[in-house]
């Protein structure tokens, strides 16, 4: 896989992960998947989470798609100068998607 993951643990249990690959739509990196176990949704991890990747990627430009319901994920996105860039219905439901996108901060690092 070209994502690259990374962990949220609390007192050795891990409680949340995101994974960030590049974008098969654009040239953008992608947050392709953020995850909390339940019992530790709404306690700052998803922030922790999103605060680490931007500071690791936040020179890249960085898209991520959810659940156009999922108005905590979009709040969430949102606080951290993403903005929607496209909507779409998948599946029989059918289920609408919202892919967001935030713009690259500061220099760019040349490999």
């Amino acid at each position: 896989s070209e994502e690259k993951f990374l962990g949220a643990f609390v007192r050795g249990e891990l409680v949340g992960a995101v994974s960030v690959g590049p974008d098969e739509e654009t040239v953008d990196l992608c947050i392709a998947s953020l995850v909390v176990a339940p019992q530790w949704q709404k306690r700052g991890v998803e922030t922790s989470l999103i605060e680490a990747v931007l500071a690791l990627y936040g020179t890249e430009d960085l898209t991520v798609q959810t659940g156009a319901k999922n108005l905590a994920a979009l709040h969430l996105y949102a606080r951290y100068g993403f903005a929607e860039i496209c909507r779409w219905l998948v599946g029989r439901g059918p289920l609408e998607l919202v892919k967001l996108r935030r713009p690259a901060k500061g220099v760019k690092h040349v490999a």
